[in-house]
């Protein structure tokens, strides 16, 4: 049977589908097509890996991971396509799920969504780079507010000088984004 037949047979019982050679991806995941329009799912030691962070949005596919193991004690708070807030992204996809870029996650208190990452309002930017390579997701960091931002409380116009300082949104009440166009 062809590859194609084997696509085609994968969409029309909502199986998932391999990639490439059928084998194991390097991190020991099984590598067949998962979510969008297939519908495919992955095995109980699997997350779904969606390239550009998307949860599958607009009816995206993903790739059968393995779900790592050990992962370390990092805070750096990350969305999941559970919709839920974990430790860090290697602890969102040991309990099998992507990151969610779009951040819909619930935020406390004195901290702002930065695509899948939280940043702390008082302290922090976040700084966005978009990705002009298709498939390729954009990057989010949450990065320290410059001591000019002291003066008078955090606004865009404290955040100038910063790389792509231009491309400021937000309040200093509700968190600041720089936005970085791919290039």
């Amino acid at each position: 049977m062809t590859r194609l037949s084997w696509l085609v047979l994968g969409l029309m019982f909502g199986g998932c589908v391999e990639h490439g050679s059928g084998g194991p991806t390097s991190d020991g995941g099984s590598g067949r097509l998962c979510g969008g329009f297939g519908g495919g799912v992955c095995g109980a030691n699997e997350f779904c890996d969606f390239g550009r962070n998307t949860c599958g949005a607009s009816d995206e596919s993903g790739t059968c991971r393995s779900k790592p193991s050990g992962c370390t004690d990092n805070f750096d708070p990350v969305c999941g396509c559970d919709h839920l807030v974990h430790s860090n992204e290697c602890d969102a996809q040991a309990v099998g799920v992507d990151v969610d870029a779009s951040g819909a996650c619930p935020v406390t208190t004195g901290t702002f969504a930065c695509g899948f990452r939280t940043c702390q309002t008082a302290s922090q930017y976040c700084q966005r780079g978009v990705s002009d390579i298709g498939g390729e997701p954009d990057t989010f960091t949450c990065k320290p507010l410059p001591g000019t931002c002291g003066v008078g409380g955090a606004s865009c116009t404290c955040l100038a000088a910063e790389a792509c300082g231009s491309f400021c949104a937000g309040a200093g009440t509700s968190g600041l984004t720089l936005t970085c166009p791919g290039g």
